[in-house]
């Protein structure tokens, strides 16, 4: 119980991030290394946990919760700084860094 109250208590300041700091690399810098966890927990559920009527993004969605079963937020952090490490994605948003990156790591476009 205790581990969910924080996953949400992270979920909710990297809500606050994305909407106010993290716009690019500079925004993604500037979070705790708290808020950047926060920030990938909360941007895998709204981005991949989601579901609708559209069943080519659902199944695009279902092929990336099944490849990053036994990830951490450490891990989808990496691949967030790693994509920053190319200059032209510094003024594209973290969850787009999270999207595109999580697509090559596991094969899914």
């Amino acid at each position: 119980m205790k581990n969910r109250v924080v996953i949400l208590v992270l979920g909710l300041l990297a809500l606050k991030a994305h909407a106010t700091m993290a716009l690019d690399k500079g925004g993604w810098s500037e979070l705790s290394k708290q808020a950047q966890m926060g920030y990938v927990i909360a941007s895998i559920d709204m981005h991949f946990f989601t579901v609708d009527g559209n069943k080519t993004e659902n199944e695009y969605k279902k092929q990336i919760r099944d490849c990053i079963v036994g990830m951490d937020t450490d891990d989808f952090v990496r691949v967030i700084d790693m994509r920053y490490e190319e200059l032209e994605n510094y003024r594209l948003p973290p969850w787009w860094q999270l999207q595109k990156g999580l697509e090559q790591v596991c094969g899914v476009k």
